[in-house]
């Protein structure tokens, strides 16, 4: 059997002399296989019978080839759905509309700049609202393609957590996860070196916090929000609307990502969602004399 990508049907009619010969051409295939998206990685295999040196039968099938660290565009139509899938992790983000994620029993809001990570074995699927069209952005990462960059830990944690059905990673668009994928989106040419290279630096970063916190850094953890609770005992309110995450992780010492997980822990809300919040409150505010 002889595998070969054509845009042309006139290697199919070489004729064969021996019976039954098989050969297989991949065709472009024109019909999305689920909503509207991007052809460039769906083939049609195409398969002719050849018995007497004539083609007796020719059979069609739909195939899609997957092209790990590319961003992909997809539009849902009102109501359709959606799962992702592919040999390894998922990163979808919701580039205009509303829509939901459904995993297993829970039915998650999205909206643009939401988004999560899944892993193969994640049941999730992404239903666009009644109301209109939901169009995402998402990329593929394949593990396996890894594995001169991947250490032995990091291959048993990603062999761990993909055997677990309920491993999904919700991110909204105000988190650092939105954000970089948001100004990736952005880049004039997705598919040049720099961002896909970009786009793995996303995706481990998500995956830090999948894998959990080392047993050996209990103490220093305990160091940290210390250190991060004592500054916000004595951070006024107002200097908090204008202060950035930045400012209070070289404060603290210690990284933007991981402050942005403590935050949540302490607020229940992300850091500039905090910070929307508090100068909500503030507009409302009669002025007070100094």
């Amino acid at each position: 059997m002889l595998l070969s990508i054509n845009h042309h049907c006139a290697s199919l009619c070489q004729p064969a002399s021996k019976q039954g010969y098989k050969s297989v051409t991949f065709l472009p295939n024109k019909r999305p296989l689920n909503g509207r998206q991007s052809r460039a990685n769906v083939f049609n295999i195409v398969t002719p019978v050849i018995r007497d040196g004539n083609i007796t039968a020719l059979e069609s099938e739909p195939m899609s080839v997957e092209f790990p660290l590319i961003i992909r565009d997809l539009t849902l139509d009102p109501s359709s759905e959606w799962s992702p899938r592919c040999n390894g992790w998922s990163v979808v983000r919701v580039a205009e509309g509303f829509g939901y994620c459904l995993h297993k029993t829970n039915a998650t809001q999205l909206q643009a700049g939401d988004g999560f990570m899944s892993s193969q074995t994640t049941a999730v699927t992404v239903r666009a609202s009644q109301l209109g069209a939901l169009r995402l952005h998402y990329f593929l990462i394949q593990p396996r393609l890894l594995n001169g960059l991947l250490t032995v830990v990091e291959c048993q944690q990603l062999e761990t957590l993909s055997d677990n059905s309920s491993c999904l990673s919700p991110f909204r668009a105000d988190e650092w996860i939105g954000q970089e994928f948001s100004k990736l989106v952005n880049q004039p040419d997705r598919e040049k070196l720099a961002v896909r290279c970009a786009l793995l630096q996303l995706w481990a970063d998500g995956m830090a916090g999948l894998f959990g916190k080392p047993a050996l850094n209990v103490a220093g953890e305990k160091k940290l929000r210390e250190r991060f609770h004592q500054l916000m005992e004595q951070l006024p309110e107002a200097e908090l609307m204008d202060i950035t995450l930045a400012d209070i992780a070289r404060e603290i010492h210690c990284s933007e990502r991981h402050l942005g997980h403590v935050f949540r822990e302490k607020f229940g809300v992300s850091f500039r969602g905090h910070q929307k919040e508090l100068r909500h409150q503030h507009v409302g505010r009669p002025a007070v004399d100094k």
